[in-house]
């Protein structure tokens, strides 16, 4: 039906609508045209940029290691290795494996009762090169817990006395298992302690989700001071400082199956052979100090998926 327009019979149109709606597609097509080249360029590189290649060298050959758990260099400048042994021994090693020597022999407090149990990380200081302070993570016997222990290095070549052992934290522990492991300082100077859910089988006890106590979490402390009768001070900005309720101030992330693996460049998971209980967070040790995690959800879900859909993960 033809409308009461002049002219061919179509109707009457606003002149400036119709222009601008003309305007806009004509700018568009031609922004479109402009980018044709740049797109191609990009494309011609991505497909000249060659494959990322990843070479595997020796570093240490002549010693025989039980059970590594852990490695790092010794911030010292000297570039030494250290390679912790479940069974409570650390070793030194000097550049191009140039030899071995004890750095530290706990075993006579590591228990390795459990499968999961033992001395499982180290930490140097920040200010390492000054001090000489170093920072353990091991699994106690008697009553069964976790220790975080501060020790004072000794001269290269020389082992660190235990006795100079100062227990900085300590928890008691209900299973062998999901004991957590990693110690790791942030940018921002702070130790974060990696605690597991506290073991057994799909976190019996509620842990993770139970800011009341420290199992299932980890925890931002500053043990450059001390305050509060611990051998620690809890950082002001932590998230849970100013909670009205029985939270624990030294939470800096809950709802943690078992927190194992850590690195400023890495991707770490939770440990365990179950693959729906793999939490997974990029760079969190570069990050610290820079936002808090706060909660997340096992022993709810395991990663992205509820417990139940997940087949129950331990």
């Amino acid at each position: 039906m033809r409308g009461r327009g002049r002219g061919n019979g179509w109707p009457n149109l606003n002149r400036d609508v119709l222009m601008g709606g003309l305007l806009r597609t004509a700018c568009a097509l031609l922004a479109a045209l402009l980018m044709l080249p740049l797109a191609g360029v990009l494309a011609a590189r991505a497909a000249e940029a060659p494959p990322l290649k990843v070479a595997l060298q020796p570093v240490l050959t002549r010693q025989t290691l039980q059970r590594p758990v852990f490695l790092t260099s010794v911030p010292d400048g000297s570039g030494d290795l250290v390679v912790v042994e479940q069974r409570g021994v650390i070793w030194r090693f000097g550049p191009n494996d140039s030899g071995a020597s004890v750095y530290l022999d706990a075993r006579d407090r590591v228990s390795t009762a459990g499968n999961e149990e033992g001395l499982l990380s180290i930490a140097f200081a920040p200010d390492f090169i000054h001090n000489r302070t170093f920072y353990v993570f091991y699994s106690d016997r008697q009553p069964r817990r976790t220790v975080v222990a501060r020790y004072l290095a000794a001269a290269p070549g020389h082992r660190a006395p235990p006795t100079a052992e100062e227990v900085v934290l300590d928890v008691r522990q209900p299973y062998a298992n999901h004991n957590g492991g990693q110690l790791a300082f942030g940018p921002d100077g702070m130790l974060y302690v990696g605690l597991g859910d506290g073991g057994s089988a799909g976190d019996p006890h509620h842990n993770g989700q139970n800011r009341a106590t420290l199992l299932g979490s980890i925890l931002r402390l500053d043990v450059s001071r001390q305050a509060g009768g611990h051998a620690y001070a809890i950082p002001p900005d932590n998230p849970f400082v100013s909670a009205r309720d029985h939270s624990r101030h030294e939470i800096w992330a809950y709802g943690l199956r078992n927190p194992c693996v850590s690195a400023s460049t890495a991707r770490p998971a939770t440990c365990g052979p179950g693959m729906w209980a793999r939490m997974r967070w990029r760079r969190w040790t570069a990050s610290c100090g820079a936002a808090t995690m706060a909660g997340t959800s096992w022993r709810a879900r395991s990663a992205t998926t509820p417990r139940r859909a997940a087949g129950g993960a331990d």
